[in-house]
């Protein structure tokens, strides 16, 4: 049976019909919610917020989730030097789950999910920060399914219209970095981290170091001198090389993009004096 009409929410998922939006005075939550990490790509979705979206520093409400991750404590330490009014929420999800994280493999089951029901609540806009190439369908959480199906559950729970994005779907974390320093922020996102090993700064040897790497070369600058080792020589550098060759030679793009495989290649061609 449709249920014609409800009040406040304009889309629920049971619904057949449209329900009437109303205005944003009957919304009381913050205008937008993020959460904060001490990455570069949630530090950069910050700085955007207020110089390139314009909402208030105070509307923003940056919240750090401490989920059991083994880098927790590095994350908090990095986020205590930048400009980032945040506050920490501990849910000791990981502890409750059987699959834990390491630096080889640092999948938590549906993380998103919890932070942005969490962040939903507080505010009408929640950014779950992703990038032009995680944009695919085995980032779970994190792809253009999920936002939307998180983002209709959300306006049923709220009552109110709610929206799960990421402000960054079309660019890549060199165009962020290159966005950076246009606007005199290169020093910020110069001071956030991208790894996960639960000491070292950037050890070179996992995921995300290899694919900061990868950002800061193509944004033209050689980071290499920051890495316990250098991470296109580290074993997961050579992972992604075989990943990529086996993308090729199946002719399968669903997990990694023609464009993101291009850009690997060229790096480690200049890298070799062939640029």
């Amino acid at each position: 049976m449709c249920i014609e009409w409800k009040p406040r929410a304009d889309l629920y998922i049971d619904d057949c019909a449209t329900v009437p939006a109303w205005g944003a005075t009957d919304d009381d939550r913050h205008t937008l919610a993020i959460g904060v990490s001490g990455g570069l790509d949630s530090t950069a979705a910050y700085l955007w917020a207020q110089l390139v979206e314009g909402v208030p520093r105070d509307e923003i409400k940056a919240v750090f989730f401490n989920l059991g991750q083994p880098y927790a404590e590095k994350e908090l330490e990095t986020l205590s030097t930048l400009p980032i009014a945040f506050e920490t929420v501990e849910l000791p999800l990981v502890e409750m789950q059987n699959t834990k994280p390491t630096v080889e493999s640092h999948v938590i089951p549906a993380r998103n999910l919890v932070i942005a029901s969490y962040l939903a609540a507080i505010a009408k806009r929640v950014w779950i920060v992703g990038v032009k190439h995680e944009q695919h369908r085995f980032m779970f959480d994190k792809n253009p399914r999920f936002y939307a199906t998180a983002s209709h559950a959300a306006t049923q729970a709220a009552g109110a219209p709610t929206i799960i994005e990421t402000p960054f779907a079309d660019m890549e974390k060199a165009d962020l970095i290159r966005w950076a320093r246009q606007v005199g922020h290169q020093d910020t996102l110069a001071k956030t981290i991208s790894c996960h090993d639960p000491k070292l700064k950037h050890c070179g040897r996992c995921h995300p170091c290899v694919k900061r790497y990868v950002a800061y070369y193509l944004a033209g600058e050689d980071t290499a001198e920051l890495y316990e080792e250098h991470p296109l020589r580290s074993t997961e550098g050579g992972h992604f090389m075989v990943r990529y060759m086996k993308a090729i030679t199946q002719k399968d793009y669903s997990h990694y993009t023609p464009e993101r495989i291009a850009e690997h290649f060229a790096v480690v061609l200049m890298e070799n004096g062939h640029g």
